[in-house]
């Protein structure tokens, strides 16, 4: 075999291998990028939803403070614990 024809065949190897690894990297580096992105939305709804749950619970005892210690206001209290309930059912979806 003539030393050029080698040189080219080993070039179009090495042209070739570098290649295919650049692209593997490339899918990958998506493939990962997409997981972190999912990993991220479901972090942000997790804090959103942690929020919602303290907003409801300081609610929540605000209500029932004043249903026990002062007897007033109940409808506010029944009222409070259905939106309660209608979140937490929302969440489940």
């Amino acid at each position: 075999m003539n030393i050029s024809t080698k040189f080219i065949g080993t070039s179009a190897f090495v042209v070739g291998l570098i290649a295919v690894v650049l692209g593997g990297i490339t899918i990958w580096r998506n493939q990962m990028e997409t997981s972190a992105y999912k990993k991220l939305e479901q972090a942000s709804r997790t804090i959103e939803l942690a929020w919602q749950v303290q907003a409801i619970v300081g609610h929540e005892v605000h209500a029932l403070k004043d249903y026990v210690f002062l007897k007033r206001n109940t409808q506010i209290y029944k009222s409070i614990k259905q939106m309660c309930w209608r979140i937490l059912r929302s969440w489940k979806n």
